[in-house]
């Protein structure tokens, strides 16, 4: 089955609504249009918007439109109807699904999240989606029949807009069965979920806990104790039902002709841009963001909780219409022309639905905002948020293209507030809403990429389970600086400089995590031992090490996991029983100080007493005279880069491990290749001679250094090194007669370098 593109389709669809409802109503063409023009002489030159309050709510008969569908695609078939019967017809299908149902189903929607404990208002919110969906799909289908019609385009001139069915030109679109049955389960799976989520209560201490009281706990230990109890309880039953709906979601998108879910979004979302754009984009966002994600959230941490005062509804109403105003007069005139016709919700309440959202009600061509914040003046940014949502609907008829784009009005918006909060809030609140309002911004930037970072993860994978999911939500809470999830690092000191400590034998090192105790194996902590053990921590692909008895060095591609310690390897996964796709790769402390990474080869990890230093051309290694090394290491992610250019380069592959390396979990990722260092060619002699003194104070004494080097002077490139071992206050060294350096005696050799 070809791709559809329903998403891009539809929202064509809507731009030309309009046109569509004008040949419902021609007759009145003329009189609307200078009703129209009165009213925006009238109202300010703001259009007149519907009355909220003048919509009653009837459940709309999806199947009778399908019908209608059905019957016109016999009609078109069989040919023996006139053009305009196919065109009424098609207008009038067009307009019972876009103009009414769809409203009726966004009235359903507002009422359940007014009442999200109300179980028979949810039951029908998704029951009309499922309907919804069935009666889109038959809609597919009957475009790609007018497509290939003998009337396209004057389908498009009465109905459409031009070029609207050119995407639905070739093969003639029908949806199996199947298509029907799995979207009844996703909207029966989604039902599921917000009914959890509506009950979401935790017991504790004898009081009933919601997930806004936990939130509103002071008490840093007691808050810990209610977030462990809240997601031991509740994690296992939304991670079950989630997992069956990414499994659904992917059903329908293969059933659609896409590879996963993933490759359906980026229709489904309008996104005009590639996958490796999207894996940029995360990774500037991690890049760049992220560290002043940190840092503003720490420092609002540190500064304790930002005072916002209470605030009613209409309190939060009437600041919002104060902002509008001062950003412009007709904004001022649009948000008071909003709140007059009903087309506002602002509330506090744990039975309405957690969160804002704006929506459009096209029966009366009007934008519609939902505001459940929490009772302060800061729900004052949400609601200016939805109102820049609110506002581009406003101008576009509720066409505002893609979702990434939507955003740009309502961020926009949130951020001009900002401007104007010192001339309508108090000082304090006006600085605490400036802060918060860029961490606000900031935010979404960073938890909308990692959330989409972890749909992708888990819709990619063929194998989902609660635990990985998980798993991937430790490993993006982890790339992102969200904190997420109960993992950290067991820090152990044994070790203060110039005193013995006392040994420890067989200790066992344990903490206590959401999920019950973790316990390392039992060693022994000597006199100078210092390390750190992580537990919880993410690996990749939703594998989690829940501990490990090494300290964390590095990583490659989130495949290759670099760790060093003094203890014989020993580890726990949270799930699998063994990796999959990954390596623990694990070396002692000497050799962890001898490991390098450049930025030019992000795929290996070099070992090499002697340092590596990256150049334009390449690599070099700054190997002395002394230096007994004779050959360097690397580890190789092979499933990133083959081994090839390496070996053509003087590298070989190694057979057997070195001793110094130990790896865990899958090896078919990685390759070591060693590169063996030929014998240094240039020695250096040097010898002194103790020189007579003239000079008459003690302790003083004048030595003569000579060096004899074959072809220092040619060596452009190396450097000479002299070591000078003294023990005295203070030295100099003279070449010519000319003082080139000095050092003071601080116990250990005194180096020079003498390339000049």
């Amino acid at each position: 089955m070809k791709k559809t593109g329903k998403t891009k389709k539809l929202i064509a669809l809507f731009a030309a609504l309009a046109l569509t409802l004008t040949a419902l109503t021609s007759c009145s063409a003329v009189s609307d249009a200078f009703d129209f023009l009165y009213d925006a002489l009238t109202n300010g030159g703001v259009r007149v918007l519907g009355d909220f309050n003048d919509l009653t709510y009837e459940k709309p008969d999806f199947d009778a439109i399908d019908n209608d569908i059905d019957e016109l695609k016999s009609a078109l078939a069989d040919g023996k109807k006139t053009k305009s019967y196919y065109i009424d017809r098609l207008s009038e299908i067009i307009g019972k699904y876009y103009y009414d149902a769809l409203t009726m189903e966004n009235l359903a929607f507002l009422r359940y999240c007014n009442d999200i404990t109300d179980a028979s208002l949810r039951e029908e919110y998704y029951t009309l989606i499922s309907e919804s969906e069935k009666t889109a799909a038959k809609l597919e289908e009957l475009y790609s029949v007018c497509a290939a019609s003998e009337y396209k385009a004057d389908f498009e001139e009465q109905c459409f807009g031009k070029g609207f069915l050119d995407s639905y030109s070739g093969d003639i679109i029908e949806y199996p069965p199947e298509y029907t049955a799995l979207r009844g389960k996703e909207a029966a799976l989604m039902s599921e979920y917000s009914a959890a989520m509506s009950e979401l209560t935790v017991e504790y201490d004898g009081k009933t806990y919601t997930s806004a009281d936990i939130s509103a706990v002071e008490d840093e230990e007691l808050y810990n104790r209610l977030v462990s109890a809240y997601y031991t309880k509740f994690n296992p039953t939304l991670a079950e039902i989630y997992v069956k709906l990414v499994g659904v979601r992917n059903e329908i998108a293969v059933m659609l002709g896409y590879g996963s879910c993933t490759d359906y979004s980026f229709d489904s979302y309008s996104r005009e841009y590639s996958g490796d754009d999207l894996k940029a984009y995360f990774s500037g966002i991690k890049e760049h963001i992220v560290p002043l994600y940190r840092k503003i959230s720490d420092d609002i941490t540190s500064g304790g909780p930002s005072p916002f005062p209470y605030a009613s509804p209409d309190r939060v109403k009437s600041l919002g219409k104060e902002l509008a105003g001062k950003m412009s007069p007709k904004l001022g005139r649009i948000f008071g022309s909003m709140e007059k016709k009903h087309l506002v919700t602002v509330g506090s309440s744990d039975k309405m639905y957690y969160g804002s959202f704006q929506i459009y009600l096209n029966s009366c061509d009007s934008p519609y905002i939902f505001v459940n914040g929490e009772g302060s003046e800061y729900d004052v940014l949400t609601l200016m948020h939805e109102f820049g949502h609110f506002t581009s609907a406003y101008y576009n008829h509720g066409s505002t293209g893609s979702n990434d784009e939507a955003e740009v009005a309502s961020s926009a918006l949130e951020l001009l507030t900002l401007k104007y909060a010192d001339g309508v809030f108090d000082s304090e609140t006006a600085a605490s809403i400036g802060k918060s309002g860029i961490l606000s911004i900031i935010s979404s930037l960073v938890e909308c990429a990692a959330y989409s970072e972890f749909e992708n993860l888990v819709y990619s994978d063929k194998a989902l389970t609660a635990e990985k999911c998980n798993g991937y939500f430790r490993q993006v809470a982890e790339e992102y600086g969200i904190s997420g999830g109960d993992g950290g690092y067991l820090f152990v000191n044994n070790y203060q400089r110039g005193y013995e400590m006392a040994e420890h034998e067989g200790i066992s090192l344990g903490v206590s995590i959401s999920t019950g105790e973790i316990h390392f194996p039992k060693q022994d902590i000597k006199n100078g031992d210092y390390f750190f053990y992580p537990f919880q921590f993410p690996l990749a692909d939703g594998q989690v090490l829940r501990w490990i008895n090494q300290t964390p060095l590095c990583q490659i591609n989130r495949k290759l996991w670099f760790f060093y310690g003094t203890e014989p390897l020993s580890y726990e996964l949270n799930a699998a029983e063994m990796l999959s796709g990954q390596a623990l790769v694990v070396t002692d402390r000497i050799w962890a100080k001898r490991a390098w990474q450049m930025a030019k080869y992000p795929n290996a990890l070099f070992f090499s007493e002697a340092p590596f230093l990256e150049t334009e051309t390449g690599m070099e290694l700054i190997r002395r005279s002394d230096c007994t090394q004779d050959v360097c290491w690397m580890v190789l992610d092979t499933a990133e880069e083959l081994a090839e250019p390496w070996l053509t380069n003087g590298w070989k592959i190694v057979d057997e491990m070195p001793d110094f390396l130990h790896v865990e979990g899958d090896t078919s990722i990685l390759c070591v290749l060693k590169y063996d260092l030929k014998p240094f060619e240039n020695p250096v002699g040097v010898a002194f001679e103790k020189e007579g003194c003239e000079c008459e104070r003690e302790a003083y004494q004048e030595y003569s250094i000579q060096l004899t080097c074959d072809k220092i002077c040619d060596a452009a490139s190396e450097d000479v090194f002299l070591q000078i071992d003294f023990q005295a206050d203070q030295a100099e060294l003279y070449l010519d007669g000319e003082k080139i350096a000095d050092q003071y005696y601080i116990g250990d050799a005194w180096e020079v370098g003498l390339k000049r």
